[in-house]
């Protein structure tokens, strides 16, 4: 049983969609930084690497910014992170690739703790299908950047009969 969660644990590498909980006012910080302070230090503890906001074809990481994250009041909030963002994905294709949730808090240390909720993937799937996998506008950047790298390609069109 235990090889078995340990298979399905998140990588640093595979395409992945990360919901997590958290009480606002422990997220360090800048109020209207919470969500990339947040990515940060999710993809600092939890997968050892820097947190990459930058779209590239190479791949990037996208925080999606939820209804009151830079609330003065400590509300809990879902903020859902696309990692590991290569090219678009379908409703299907993004309901195929893994899931995870996790519930932050700041404990006595001052320092956000990441704790697996596997118990509410299905509500956070939910919540989590109105936003575009790897953000609208990153996904248009990196359909200019794949076309200027192929230009004689040329970009796609759509022909109506």
């Amino acid at each position: 049983m235990e090889v078995s969660l340990l298979l399905m644990a998140i990588t640093s590498a595979s395409p992945a969609r990360v919901c997590i909980r958290v009480c606002v006012t422990d997220v360090p910080g800048n109020p209207l930084d919470r969500t990339a302070t947040l990515g940060q230090e999710f993809c600092s503890k939890v997968l050892n690497r820097p947190f990459q906001s930058m779209p590239e074809l190479s791949g990037y990481d996208h925080d999606h910014i939820p209804p009151s994250f830079d609330s003065p009041k400590p509300v809990s909030v879902w903020f859902v992170y696309d990692f590991n963002v290569t090219c678009e994905l379908t409703k299907q294709q993004l309901n195929d690739i893994p899931h995870y949730v996790y519930l932050a808090s700041r404990q006595r240390t001052g320092e956000l703790e990441f704790v697996s909720r596997d118990i509410w993937i299905d509500k956070a799937r939910e919540r989590a299908k109105m936003y575009t996998w790897g953000g609208r506008q990153e996904q248009e950047e990196l359909r200019e950047m794949r076309n200027r790298r192929c230009p004689e390609e040329g970009p796609v069109l759509e022909v109506t009969l």
